[in-house]
């Protein structure tokens, strides 16, 4: 005997299956579509936008920057967040910041390169301080503050650090013409570009994490006929390329044992002094690094690099060079400390 109701049933099971395939999709479709669109920093505002916003003397290796005495920050777009201490919190309070606490979904890579998940995060301004940069008896020059408050940044997404200091990631830097002054030992941050720089290689960039607030850079570069896309990496401490041990067969050069530190912890390490270097439109020999840890194979850290004023147009993809540049102390390569 025949069921006529069975085919019925059949249907408005499929019908729900539809329903609830649909539904989970364009749930789905939407998650993804948020976590794209995450972002940092698209409030951030500046009081006094001249060029530069602001000076800030290098303190200490790796590269950290001061806004005011007593608020530094680790300068690392190898950080796709910006982070600050509890402690720094405290300190923004003292300089007349506001602190806003929001609910906001936001994923990357901290300081340490290790990834982050947080709900939290903040809204702080950061303070910019007077320096007065001038050389001292021996001809280097040093920075002082004048105590004086010439500027603010406002809005400034944020999140607390797990490291124990607080960094600037690539989510704050990328928003400005990034100036290296050699002799001053000093970066400027920078509204527009600034004038008497030539344009030296192209900057490429790649989101890695779909999810991340910040892009990730690299340059191209050919060393000892090996070519490669180098993460630029300004937290790396004491070279200015790095590459992986596996690639240290392709030097000519007898090579020096050493130990690389990092946020990672020690690695043994092999120095090349006079590796070929393919920079752009330009040629010469450099030192290379070679060791192997779980960050980046191929880095360059191009603040390490250069004995002359450079200029990091993240936006505009370029890394430009300042040929006048007279340097009036001596060049990083020749400080490195292993």
């Amino acid at each position: 005997m025949l069921n006529w109701g069975q085919p019925s049933i059949f249907a408005d099971m499929k019908k729900k299956a539809v329903i609830i395939i649909s539904v989970f999709a364009a749930v789905l479709l939407a998650t993804v579509v948020m976590l794209y669109s995450l972002s940092s920093q698209d409030d951030m505002t500046v009081k006094n936008p001249g060029n530069p916003v602001c000076m800030l003397p290098i303190t200490r290796n790796p590269i950290h920057v001061e806004f005011a005495p007593g608020l530094s920050f680790k300068f690392d777009t190898g950080s796709d967040i910006t982070t600050v201490t509890k402690a720094d919190l405290e300190v923004l309070k003292k300089y007349g910041s506001k602190v806003e606490k929001s609910y906001y979904p936001t994923i990357g890579r901290n300081g340490n390169g290790k990834m982050r998940v947080t709900g939290v995060r903040y809204k702080v301004s950061f303070p910019v301080c007077e320096y007065k940069f001038h050389t001292d008896s021996t001809g280097n020059f040093i920075s002082e503050s004048t105590g004086k408050i010439v500027n603010r940044i406002s809005d400034v997404d944020v999140i607390l650090s797990e490291t124990g200091e607080s960094v600037l990631g690539i989510d704050f830097i990328e928003r400005f013409f990034i100036e290296f002054l050699y002799n001053e030992n000093a970066l400027a941050l920078h509204t527009r570009m600034p004038e008497g720089y030539q344009k030296i290689t192209d900057i490429v960039a790649d989101r890695m994490w779909f999810m991340s607030p910040g892009w990730r850079y690299y340059i191209s570069l050919r060393i000892n006929n090996i070519n490669e896309d180098f993460f630029i990496d300004t937290g790396i401490r004491n070279a200015g390329i790095k590459m992986p041990m596996a690639d240290s067969g392709s030097s000519t050069e007898q090579l020096t044992d050493t130990t690389m530190y990092s946020a990672k912890g020690a690695f043994p390490a092999k120095i090349d002094w006079h590796s070929w270097l393919v920079f752009g439109d330009r040629a010469g020999s450099y030192p290379v690094t070679y060791f192997d840890n779980s960050e980046e194979g191929y880095s360059i850290n191009p603040l390490n690099m250069f004995d002359q004023d450079i200029v990091l147009d993240f936006r505009g993809k370029g890394l430009w060079l300042r040929p006048s540049a007279v340097s009036r102390r001596a060049p990083v390569v020749e400080n490195i400390v292993y």
